[in-house]
C-alpha cells in the first residue's frame, strides 16, 4: 500500500525535472553554438510540452513496429532458398555500404 504513492509522486517528480534538464542544456550548450536568449523554466517546460505533441506524444515507451511486420518477414525468410537468402544477403550489405 505504501508503494502505490511512489507510482503517482515518481512520475510528476520526472515530468517536473525534465524542464530543468532541458533549461540547463538550452542554456548551457545551444547558447554557446548559438546566437539564442536564456529561457527561464516556463519556457523550457512549455518546449517539452510542444516537442512532445509534435515528436511523440506523451508515450515513454519506445515506438512500436507494425504488428504485422515481424511475422512477415519471419515466414518470408524461413520460406527462403539458400541461394535467395544470399542474394537477400549481398542485397542489403550494398544498401548499408550505399548508405553509410
Amino acid at each position: 500500500m505504501r508503494h502505490r504513492k511512489y507510482f503517482i509522486i515518481f512520475p510528476i517528480l520526472i515530468f517536473l525535472s525534465i524542464p530543468l534538464i532541458i533549461m540547463f542544456l538550452w542554456n548551457n550548450v545551444a547558447i554557446a553554438l548559438f546566437p539564442l536568449p536564456l529561457i527561464t523554466y516556463f519556457q523550457s517546460l512549455g518546449l517539452f510540452i510542444l516537442t512532445r505533441i509534435l515528436f511523440g506524444g506523451f508515450s515513454f515507451r519506445p515506438p512500436r513496429k507494425p504488428p504485422f511486420a515481424g511475422r512477415f518477414l519471419k515466414e518470408k525468410w524461413l520460406n527462403m532458398s539458400d541461394a535467395e537468402r544470399e542474394r537477400f544477403k549481398e542485397e542489403w550489405k550494398k544498401r548499408k555500404n550505399n548508405c553509410g
